[in-house]
């Protein structure tokens, strides 16, 4: 499996815990088969939104059909790397 994934992180105004690293988890789990770019990627065949609490400040009707996976707390990185890996 090779493939893009975008990111976007929210605002980061009540962050629970630290997304940058939750991130790095994430990339150091799935290696060189998953390259992690910019949301806007056209290339892009998911956006995964890491965002810091669960209030929905990302507008999330914003980025259409694209296939969306949400990280909102550490606890959700293996179910995020399963839908990764899914894909």
């Amino acid at each position: 499996m090779h493939c893009k994934v975008g990111v976007k992180f929210c605002g980061g105004c009540n962050p629970n815990y630290d997304r940058v690293a939750a991130l790095e988890r994430i990339r150091s789990y799935l290696g060189p088969e998953v390259a992690f770019v910019r949301f806007d990627c056209k290339d892009a065949v998911c956006v995964l939104f890491i965002k810091g609490c669960d209030t929905e400040c990302i507008d999330l009707n914003r980025y259409g059909q694209t296939h969306q996976i949400m990280l909102t707390c550490w606890e959700d990185i293996q179910s995020v790397i399963a839908q990764i890996k899914n894909l």
